[in-house]
């Protein structure tokens, strides 16, 4: 039998940390990239420039475009859909206000807590969507140094020395010498659930209370990852990026 793949819509900002996540996203067969957008018109030819380094042709829309493929989207795929957000929440979030309150208009948010924390509260006011944050105590958790960098190249990397130039000029920038790997995360929670821990916590910590319908006890929660094993992380970092 056929196993479907995860139908996915990336949300992201310019940043190299978004640019590794999204080839690692259309680099993984087990996931299907629906589309990516962004809030900034500016950032459409960088994202036009990763899909053609992975080989795919995905559907971008910036700026005020965005809003509107995220609501198709969520109306396609419904609860089949994950949205992956690598930058700022708000288009995601008006959806989410526009919605029905009983929609279940995606199966599973995952997101950075630094980009969800100003919309939590009321995000769970307007959808009944589980969400995954990754906590910011990992933000620095996981890095890429040079040595990565050695080890992606030695296994010839379809990425090309383009996106290997640009994630070794941020390093050399950083006087410790690494890239941090925070919005990879969201991606690779998507990826790889197993290699990442976490813990539920009940809406009531947010000041939140359980008064939309039909809302079940798991609903009510959210998770929060605050582990990682690393060393798995990186090996599918580098497996993804040697495609």
């Amino acid at each position: 039998m056929e196993i479907s793949s995860k139908k996915v819509l990336i949300n992201a900002d310019n940043t190299i940390e978004s640019s590794l996540s999204i080839y690692i996203a259309l680099s993984s067969p087990e996931i299907e990239v629906v589309g990516i957008t962004s809030t900034k018109e500016s950032n459409h030819s960088f994202l036009e420039e990763l899909c053609f380094l992975s080989g795919k042709k995905i559907p971008i829309y910036t700026h005020k475009q965005a809003k509107d493929f995220i609501k198709a989207s969520t109306e396609e795929y419904s609860d089949r859909l994950y949205i992956a957000s690598l930058g700022d929440f708000e288009d995601i979030y008006q959806i989410l206000k526009d919605a029905p309150l009983k929609k279940n208009i995606a199966k599973q948010y995952i997101v950075t807590e630094e980009a969800i924390i100003p919309y939590l509260k009321e995000t769970f006011l307007y959808t009944q969507g589980k969400m995954t944050i990754i906590s910011k105590d990992l933000r620095n958790s996981v890095k890429m140094t040079s040595s990565d960098l050695l080890i992606i190249e030695a296994l010839q990397a379809k990425s090309g020395n383009c996106l290997s130039n640009r994630i070794r000029e941020e390093i050399e920038k950083n006087d410790e010498g690494y890239l941090i790997l925070y919005n990879p995360i969201v991606i690779g929670c998507i990826l790889r659930p197993a290699l990442f821990g976490g813990k539920y916590e009940d809406l009531s910590v947010y000041g939140l209370s359980s008064n939309r319908e039909k809302i079940s006890q798991e609903e009510q929660k959210i998770l929060w990852i605050k582990e990682v094993n690393i060393d798995g992380f990186l090996n599918l970092i580098h497996e993804r990026l040697s495609r």
